[in-house]
């Protein structure tokens, strides 16, 4: 578990894929229990957590950036934020096929009201996948290639951006629960949190942090093959949007 930023009043760990936020998993600790052995004691004044506690989950099998408190005040004010979704996430993932558009899904999701973004980063065709090793028992399958999404959920429900996704008809590869098997058997899981923006829960300063994903998730690995990479934007109210308004998923 890397740190990848920390203070006094809260941490923001890099969790590894395959690995469970916290509960019980049998035969390996979860990113709960090691949080006291990877992050410095804090010297807060006030009342400081016994143990750090993470104020979100990742999904087992996703990977990437978890907001952790180390205080009591500064969880209430993470959790509050979480729940007002004043937290921007985004997230890093591999979908089946040719997405073109940037858009919004807005399913309902568990009966609640859900709303992921998200914007395609990278067009991979089948022809250029023969030449990234990573796709090799997925290829066959793949005769529109891949595209790498960057995926903004504005709410935090279940397994969200893997049923969106789904929904939209360009599941993720690796994903054994909502993925066609043919492409679900791969052997990543291709979902990264990469970036989380929120103001610090004590100083209010904006506080932005950032991590690599794995590098069958980097464009930069992807410029040896087809044509050069499409420069990420930020997605705003002025771009192009394509909005999908289906029924409720449970």
């Amino acid at each position: 578990v890397k740190v990848a930023y920390e203070d006094d009043h809260f941490a923001v760990v890099v969790k590894p894929t395959g690995m469970e936020t916290v509960g019980k998993s049998k035969g390996s600790p979860t990113l709960q229990k090691l949080l006291t052995s990877v992050l410095e004691p804090s010297n807060a004044t006030g009342s400081v957590l016994r143990k750090p506690r993470v104020c979100h989950r990742l999904d087992k099998p996703t990977g990437g950036l978890v907001i952790v408190a180390k205080t009591k005040s500064s969880q209430s004010g993470l959790l509050d934020a979480f729940k007002d979704r004043k937290i921007q996430k985004r997230y890093r993932a591999v979908v089946a096929g040719k997405l073109t558009e940037s858009g919004t899904i807005d399913a309902a999701l568990e009966s609640k009201p859900s709303i992921t973004h998200y914007k395609p980063v990278r067009h991979v065709s089948q022809s250029e996948l023969k030449q990234l090793s990573h796709f090799n028992s997925a290829i066959d399958f793949l005769p529109e290639g891949i595209t790498l999404v960057d995926c903004l959920p504005k709410s935090g429900r279940k397994h969200q951006i893997r049923k969106h996704m789904k929904l939209l008809g360009y599941p993720l590869l690796g994903d054994r629960r909502y993925a066609p098997s043919r492409i679900a058997n791969s052997t990543e899981f291709y979902l990264w949190a990469v970036e989380v923006t929120l103001l610090h829960p004590i100083t209010s300063e904006e506080i932005n942090v950032s991590t690599a994903p794995p590098d069958f998730l980097q464009t930069s690995n992807l410029e040896s093959v087809g044509s050069k990479r499409k420069e990420v934007k930020e997605i705003g109210p002025k771009e192009k949007k394509r909005k999908l308004h289906m029924g409720t998923i449970n």
